[in-house]
């Protein structure tokens, strides 16, 4: 079972599906918490050749996410960063993207997404 699995053919229509880039895991931080992850998903794209008949998981712990167009942003930093330094990158990241000194729709949802 699992991801590995599926993409090996054990899926509803028993075929295989090459692997795609980007594999997009996308964390979500508690700021109450430290910003603590507190919650996970992993995406993998599917390949063109099954956009339209894309072959569905028979391992029940596994979905099929559809997404519109997306657009990403990102500010990398390293170490092991406290509240204070996240706090201070996702206020930069907010200043870039226009969106002033105030960040509070990025706290209310932060997505960490790592390619």
């Amino acid at each position: 079972s699992g991801i590995n699995a599926e993409y090996g053919g054990a899926n509803d229509k028993q075929t295989k599906i090459d692997m795609t880039a980007p594999v997009v895991c996308n964390y979500f931080m508690d700021p109450a918490q430290d910003y603590k992850v507190v919650a996970a998903a992993m995406y993998f794209m599917v390949p063109s050749v099954h956009l339209d008949d894309t072959p569905l998981p028979t391992d029940t712990s596994l979905d099929v996410v559809q997404m519109g167009d997306l657009k990403t942003y990102y500010r990398a930093f390293g170490g092991n960063p406290d509240k204070d330094k996240y706090e201070k990158e996702i206020e930069a990241l907010a200043k870039e993207l226009g969106q002033g000194n105030s960040c509070l729709q990025l706290r209310q949802g932060l997505h960490c997404w790592v390619f």
